[in-house]
């Protein structure tokens, strides 16, 4: 289990200030809603947390069953999926999952044919050819299946319709509690029902809020 703590975590793109002093612990095992409207910062922070991206001041620590994991190594133990991450289009969906799984362990209890089985997608078609939200099932098909200590997931449902919802957060809930998961999400009614702990982003500032405050 990852615990990821954030301590003065400002960044700025040219004039612009878009996180400022933002504070920030993320327990073991914690299910954390990041709210925010487009523009406010939630793609930036995940970037940041993930070591994608380096703050302008502050620092992050990442801590796994107790020891640090440098900046660097901490991709080994991350899953993400975001709209500004591809996946290999010229690719079928099970050429994808078998060269994926070769770089990366799948959860315990996955097996490729599982996987395969597990979304209603063809397996043997070019991803060139799928329709957004099937793209958007593949990237969260392999996010959740691989074992990764922290899960990183921006606006997760964006193209999906009801039963796609519906079967994210199916798979979402089934996935055990020794993983850290983010959702970054401007639709938290029916993106964050999982989580326990709720934050704001505003203004490029960050404040918990209670389950009550999320609209």
């Amino acid at each position: 289990m990852m615990r990821c703590i954030l301590d003065s975590i400002s960044k700025r793109f040219s004039r612009d200030w878009v996180l400022r002093n933002i504070q920030l612990e993320i327990e073991q095992g914690e299910r954390v809603a990041l709210l925010g409207s487009n523009g406010s910062g939630k793609s930036t922070l995940l970037k940041i947390i993930a070591g994608q991206l380096s703050p302008s001041k502050g620092e992050t620590n990442h801590f796994l069953e107790g020891k640090e994991v440098p900046i660097e190594n901490v991709y080994r133990h991350l899953s993400f999926v975001a709209p500004y991450i591809d996946v290999y289009r010229q690719l079928t969906f099970k050429e994808l999952i078998e060269l994926h799984f070769s770089l990366r362990p799948q959860r315990a209890g996955y097996s490729i044919s599982q996987v395969l089985e597990s979304i209603n997608v063809p397996s043997d078609k070019q991803l060139n050819s799928f329709s957004s939200g099937m793209i958007q099932r593949v990237k969260l098909t392999l996010a959740l299946s691989t074992q990764s200590e922290l899960i990183l997931l921006d606006e997760p449902t964006m193209n999906l319709d009801e039963e796609g919802v519906a079967w994210f957060l199916h798979r979402l809930d089934s996935i055990p509690n020794e993983s850290t998961v983010i959702i970054a999400s401007n639709v938290p009614a029916r993106e964050t029902q999982i989580c326990n702990s709720y934050y704001r982003l505003n203004d490029a500032e960050l404040t918990r809020i209670t389950s009550e405050q999320v609209i």
